[in-house]
């Protein structure tokens, strides 16, 4: 079909597709305020269940846990069924688990809620991977994948900002559950209002036809053919490593090395989503515009950890702030020579992931195996996350300092410039064979 006709089709097309991505977006969005609200609502919490540090740990690697586990198995199997239905019934699930949340009367039945959503949360994961395939291709999957990880950033910045405000206004740590709940709710309704799925287009039915057959091991086979994908699943480990500590353990760190505020400590961290909010809505474009994937991987892994040292090694005593006047350093306005590190260092961190996350797209595989391929780094990067904060926790206790523990993990996302070198270039106008 050629003509006005067919181009006000694709039209229509390309505008549906841009309907369910942004729906797709409020889900991630929105479920990524659940899983950093816990640090936000912890105290609460230990107060009324009289909860250890270690069950305070198992409440925060729920979402973690949940990634690792889940991820591959749930690409596999899941990616047999109506993406639209799946992400519908995940939906239902996390409105049913965030009430059970809200109105939990123990700390088990707490974890046990909250395990739960991060399953229906992470079982919808692939969903998203065969509708972006459904809608699109080409140079603007990495573009989606931007916008994606750059939703992740808006939700977290939502969890920090709004989180605190909001929870004297609804009843504590649980009016914000059950808060969650009727968003959760009403997001449901417009996904099955606006959620739609669509054939592949002839041209990639015949490119399917031309690529071998999977094997009797289904689109898990990907993973034996190709196995430069477990490398390129383990490209974020150790950048995920320094996240996670940096995320978990900086707060404490400024405080103690510092003596800051809580509230300035959160001001100041604020910079830190919203440079990855930045990073990650503009590498997808700027990946696009050079026809390069692997540049935006491995330079970024070696920026990353000479910023976490800087970041660390900055203070009122430091002497690349020797410059500015005393009344600045004797007080807290010296925290404002931290912003510009912290929002690189954000766009370093948030950019190396959507760029991961392209690369089993431009692989040209099935639209199933695609699913497997970025399950497979959806398993294997939460592991590096669930590991550094435990690591950096041991080497504090075994050097009695967290500075001295943070020095030692966070340098381990060079990992991610080391491995980035080795990497195809994957871009299609690049890609050889």
């Amino acid at each position: 079909m050629s003509g006005p006709g067919a181009a006000t089709q694709s039209q229509a097309s390309n505008r549906s597709g841009w309907v369910v991505m942004s729906a797709l977006w409020a889900v991630d969005g929105t479920s990524t305020v659940m899983i950093f609200l816990i640090g936000l609502t912890l105290p609460e919490i230990r107060n009324e269940f009289n909860i250890s540090p270690v069950q305070e740990g198992y409440l925060g690697s729920a979402f973690f846990v949940a990634l690792t586990t889940l991820s591959l198995p749930s690409a596999i199997w899941m990616s047999r069924f109506s993406p639209r239905i799946v992400t519908l019934l995940a939906l239902i699930g996390m409105t049913i688990t965030a009430v059970l949340q809200g109105i939990a009367p123990n700390y088990w039945i707490l974890l046990a809620a909250r395990l739960m959503f991060m399953y229906a949360l992470v079982s919808r994961t692939q969903a998203e991977v065969m509708l972006i395939q459904q809608w699109f291709s080409g140079p603007r999957i990495a573009t989606l994948n931007s916008i994606t990880v750059a939703s992740f950033g808006i939700g977290q910045l939502a969890a920090i900002g709004l989180v605190p405000i909001l929870m004297p206004h609804v009843g504590g740590w649980r009016g914000i559950h059950l808060l969650l709940a009727v968003v959760y709710a009403a997001v449901a309704i417009i996904w099955f209002m606006v959620g739609r799925e669509r054939r592949y287009q002839s041209s990639e039915t015949a490119r399917f036809a031309q690529l071998p057959a999977e094997s009797s091991g289904g689109a898990a086979g990907v993973l034996r053919r190709h196995p430069i994908l477990f490398l390129i699943a383990s490209t974020q480990f150790g950048g995920a490593m320094a996240w996670a500590s940096f995320v978990t353990f900086f707060p404490t760190f400024a405080q103690e090395e510092h003596g800051l505020s809580l509230i300035t400590v959160g001001l100041l961290f604020s910079a830190f989503p919203i440079g990855g909010t930045i990073g990650s809505l503009s590498v997808g474009p700027l990946s696009n515009f050079f026809r390069r994937r692997k540049p935006f991987i491995f330079v970024q892994g070696f920026i990353m950890p000479v910023l976490y040292v800087t970041i660390l090694s900055l203070g009122p005593d430091n002497p690349l702030l020797s410059w500015l006047p005393d009344s600045f350093l004797s007080s807290n306005s010296w925290t404002l020579a931290l912003l510009p590190f912290l929002v690189i260092q954000g766009m370093m961190t948030s950019s190396v992931v959507p760029m991961i996350m392209t690369v089993p797209f431009d692989m040209q595989f099935r639209p199933r195996e695609v699913a497997v391929a970025v399950g497979l780094i959806r398993t294997i990067t939460p592991l590096g996350s669930t590991i550094g904060p435990v690591l950096a926790g041991a080497l504090q206790e075994g050097t009695g300092s967290l500075g001295t523990a943070l020095f030692i993990v966070l340098p381990v996302s060079v990992t991610v410039g080391l491995i980035g070198i080795l990497l195809p270039e994957s871009h299609p106008s690049r890609r050889v064979g």
